[in-house]
C-alpha cells in the first residue's frame, strides 16, 4: 500500500493543525512539463483557438464543462464574426 496520501493527510492534521478527515481520498496526478497554472493553459488554449488549431467548441468543452452537443450549440455564429476577416457591410477591409 502506498503512504503517500496518508502522509499528505498526516501533514495536514499534526503540522498545519487542519481538520482533516484521515479517510479521504486524495489524487496526486503527475505531468511531464513545467508547472502551469490553470490561467496559463487557458491563456495558450485561447491562442490555439485563433490559431486554428483548437476548435472553439473544444475549448467550451474542457474550460467550461459542456457537452459536445452544448458546446457546438453555443459556438453558432448568427451573422458576421468581427475582428475574424469579416467587416461590417460595405467595408473592405
Amino acid at each position: 500500500m502506498n503512504k503517500g496520501p496518508k502522509a499528505i493527510l498526516w501533514a495536514g492534521r499534526n503540522i498545519l493543525g487542519q481538520p482533516v478527515d484521515p479517510d479521504a481520498v486524495i489524487t496526486v496526478e503527475f505531468s511531464d512539463g513545467y508547472i502551469i497554472s490553470d490561467e496559463e493553459k487557458k491563456e495558450a488554449d485561447k491562442q490555439d483557438v485563433l490559431d486554428g488549431i483548437m476548435q472553439r467548441y473544444e475549448y467550451r468543452m474542457k474550460w467550461y464543462g459542456e457537452d459536445e452537443e452544448t458546446a457546438k450549440a453555443m459556438t453558432q455564429v448568427e451573422g458576421p464574426v468581427y475582428g475574424r476577416g469579416s467587416y461590417f457591410p460595405g467595408e473592405d477591409g
